[in-house]
């Protein structure tokens, strides 16, 4: 499958990707990814299988938390990581705590599952992460990823 993606950032820099919800699409992280890109990350928002017009399986089993799981894993291979930073809003949210539990070696502190608004934020983000509770939308998963990078200084919506 081949998926497309919107990139921001140095192709050295720490990878970071994030992973839409339902119904949005990658286009819904633009202001983090070029917030997250000028803070020297290279941030990957990729149109989830479903989404890109070449990573359309058919059947309801092809979309399984496990088949996306690996997408994200396959991603990140393709793109010559061992370890990335994961970002997630809503479904992506899911998808991404998924991938941090079967591949705890490959993610970068805790995925940020971005939902709504913020209910924690730590004081080290790399290696503790950010939890964003009920309630708000894609607005609130960019700036939550953001921040657990620390890299909003420049961050508006």
């Amino acid at each position: 499958m081949r998926f497309d993606a919107l990139v921001s950032g140095p192709r050295d820099g720490d990878l970071v990707l994030l992973l839409h919800g339902f119904p949005q699409t990658a286009s819904c992280w633009r202001p983090a990814l070029l917030t997250l890109g000028a803070a020297g990350y290279r941030a990957v928002a990729p149109n989830q299988r479903g989404y890109s017009a070449d990573a359309m399986p058919a059947g309801v089993a092809a979309y399984s938390v496990d088949e996306l799981s690996a997408d994200v894993m396959a991603m990140a291979q393709t793109l010559g990581r061992r370890r990335f930073h994961l970002v997630g809003h809503d479904w992506g949210g899911t998808v991404a705590w998924s991938v941090a539990a079967r591949h705890p070696e490959a993610v970068r502190g805790r995925p940020a599952d971005a939902a709504g608004e913020p209910v924690e934020v730590v004081e080290d983000p790399l290696s503790r992460g950010v939890h964003l509770g009920s309630g708000g939308g894609e607005q609130h998963a960019a700036r939550g990823a953001v921040q657990q990078l620390g890299a909003d200084r420049a961050f508006q919506l």
